[in-house]
């Protein structure tokens, strides 16, 4: 994907891509589902590098190029954060041969300014890339003001400081292991 540049913190951007609460409220022209629809229930588990999770969750459109009848799809997402900013998603559609692989880095520029480094590709053998470029610009151009306009700007790490749900699992990991593994957040010692 062309390189670009969000006026947010890079833990927001993070959080905002590893988060699939949002996804039938901010993705309704991509692949969000019926609003209705409650996120299933997610295990986040901790490996050597990072945090990862699958989700099986029914997307509002038929967006894979696999020839698959019908005008919503089910599928699972396997997300595999690499600390602090690296996550690969990984998309299968059931009943299906196709899977699309998306990675995302960010780099921060500022406290509040960064830079979005994704690549895309499937198991076609030879992916569309005007398929791909185009379906990850719409969603990023649906992401984007969402995740700048958040306020606070710095991503709260107190886990009190916010109300959670079930669906945040990841965010909760997420923020725990900033403060627990990298000492964000913590107080400072005298």
């Amino acid at each position: 994907m062309p390189p670009d540049t969000w006026a947010a913190a890079a833990s927001r951007h993070v959080e905002n891509f590893n988060d699939v609460a949002h996804f039938p409220w901010v993705h309704v022209n991509t692949f969000g589902g019926d609003e209705n629809d409650r996120i299933p229930p997610y295990d986040v588990h901790e490996t050597g590098h990072g945090l990862t999770f699958d989700l099986g969750y029914d997307e509002g459109f038929n967006r894979f190029p696999d020839d698959v009848p019908g005008d919503t799809r089910h599928v699972v997402y396997t997300y595999e954060l690499t600390f602090p900013f690296s996550t690969i998603l990984i998309i299968r559609p059931n009943d299906s041969w196709y899977v699309q692989y998306f990675a995302d880095t960010v780099c921060p520029v500022s406290a509040h300014e960064t830079k979005i480094f994704q690549v895309a590709t499937d198991t076609t053998g030879a992916p569309d890339e005007a398929f791909l470029i185009k379906e990850s610009m719409m969603i990023n151009n649906e992401d984007k003001p969402l995740v700048e306009n958040q306020h606070p700007e710095d991503l709260p790490l107190g886990i009190m400081d916010e109300v959670h749900i079930p669906a945040d699992r990841m965010s909760v990991a997420y923020r725990r292991a900033l403060v627990d593994k990298f000492g964000l957040g913590a107080p400072l010692s005298s």
